[in-house]
This record gives structure tokens, sequence and C-alpha cells, in this order.
């Protein structure tokens, strides 16, 4: 079994023990808000009481959102591929890009000659795009430079990260000038659930979307510390073929 195989095998178990773990959780949470409702509609509850049961519900609601989370991790699989010009997608997608990034970074977008067309899901190529876009932006929360840019590569199949079989490959690099990656950092980035922000509502399954996707569009992720400082994310995907019916 190569690498990339036993990536799959390894995020899919993960993805049916979210599930399994999202609809069980789903059900005691609508217990528990059926309760708290019921309480609610006592008449005689104290003042204390009743904030007691909206603080309950407030962190159901809490719950309920990261239960949704590892559903969507759950589902994630490609459900529509095709042939995508990743030059005419980064164009299209600079509007949301500038939306998600701030006023306060500046976007630099170079576009490739010669890029090689690729097959996978646009909605879903365009939202790992985003999810890297979300992670510079918290790398530089007093403004910076987010650079976009594609190109052609030839993978020769030599490196250990080069997953993917041996040929051209089209190459979307995401730079910002943020505060970059300490060492467990890069090594754990696309890991589910692991996150360097202590926030319930962002469970650290972003970038492992972003990854999944990738991964199953028969391409690979880098990300490396620039000399300068920042990050980079480098998106390998494998160039369209003719014959290709799945990626």
């Amino acid at each position: 079994m190569n690498l990339a195989d036993h990536q799959r095998q390894r995020i899919e178990s993960l993805r049916r023990l979210a599930g399994k773990i999202a609809h069980d959780f789903n059900n005691i949470l609508t217990t528990m808000t059926g309760y708290a409702d019921l309480l609610a509609m006592d008449g005689a509850l104290s003042t204390d009481s009743r904030e007691c049961v909206d603080e309950i519900k407030r962190s159901v609601e809490k719950a309920g959102r990261l239960t949704g989370q590892l559903l969507t991790f759950s589902r994630n699989e490609l459900t529509r591929t095709e042939r995508i010009d990743v030059n005419i997608l980064m164009r299209n997608l600079e509007p949301r890009l500038r939306s998600t990034l701030g006023e306060d970074v500046e976007i630099e977008m170079d576009l490739g000659n010669a890029v090689p067309p690729v097959c996978s899901d646009p909605q879903r190529l365009e939202e790992a795009v985003l999810l890297l876009a979300q992670n510079a932006r918290d790398a530089m929360p007093r403004g910076g430079v987010f650079a976009a840019a594609t190109l052609a590569a030839a993978v020769n199949g030599t490196r250990q990260a080069a997953v993917p079989p041996a040929g051209t490959h089209a190459v979307i690099e995401l730079r910002d000038t943020g505060c970059g990656l300490d060492e467990e950092t890069a090594e754990r980035i696309f890991e589910p659930f692991f996150s360097t922000r202590d926030n319930p509502d962002k469970p650290g399954l972003g970038l492992t979307r972003a990854w999944t996707t990738v991964l199953q569009s028969g391409g690979f992720i880098r990300c490396s510390n620039l000399p300068e400082g920042g990050a980079l994310f480098q998106i390998y995907l494998p160039a369209w073929r003719s014959e290709t019916r799945e990626p």
C-alpha cells in the first residue's frame, strides 16, 4: 500500500468515526433541548433558574454547531468532478478572497501561462483555497500581503512528498506575510481537530477539509516557512487527461 492509499484509508476511518459520534451526540442534544424547553415553560421558575436554563440552551446550541461540523467532515466526499481551468477558478474566486481576507490584507495574483487543467469538484476546490486563505488571515491579525499564483510543475516521483503519480501538475501557490509555522504546527496542521486556537466553534476541521479535497482529487499539499517570513502552501493537482473519470 502506498502513502496516498494509507492516507485515504486513515481519513475514511476518521470520517466514519466522526459521523457516528455526531449522530449519537445529536440525539443526546435533541433530548437536552427538549427538557430545557419544558423547563423554560415553567412559570414558577425563579430569575436565577431561568438564567441557568438559558445558559443550558446556549451551550446546547454551541454543541450543535460542533456536531454540524463533524457531520460536514464525515460527508466530505467529491460529489461532482469536472475539467477545471485553475486560472479561471482563481480569477473568479478573487472577490471572495478579498471578502475573506479583509481590507487590511493586500492581495497579489499571478496567474501563470500554460497551466494544465485539472479534474476536481470546483466548489470543493474553491472551498479549499478559501479555507487556506482564512488560515492566512488568522496569521496576519495586523494585516499583510496574501499572494496567490498558479504554475505548471513536473513531479518526478522521487520526493517523499510526491504522493501522486509522476507527471505534469497544476500548482496553486498561496503565500502570506504572517507569523509562519512552528515545527509542531507544520507537522500537524492538516490533522483532524488540530488547532492552535482555543475556540469551540472552530475545532480544527477546516484545513483537514482542504487537505482531503486535494487528496481526493489525486493531489497533495505542501506547506513551508518562507525565508522572508510567513508561510507558503502549495496545492499540487494532476493534469486532467481525456480518459479521466475520477480524480
